[in-house]
């Protein structure tokens, strides 16, 4: 998040997979949360 932040990307969240200790997915301040990888083209068609 950090990184694409100071990139001035913006961020997807997966919340499948492997999610670490990073606390609840809604508190890292990401611009969209998929559920499933196809999502992803969701997002790169809207760019």
């Amino acid at each position: 998040m950090q990184a694409a932040r100071a990139a001035g990307m913006r961020v997807l969240a997966a919340r499948y997979g492997y999610l670490g200790d990073g606390g609840a997915i809604e508190s890292w301040q990401a611009d969209a949360i998929i559920e499933h990888p196809r999502q992803v083209l969701e997002y790169v068609r809207l760019s």
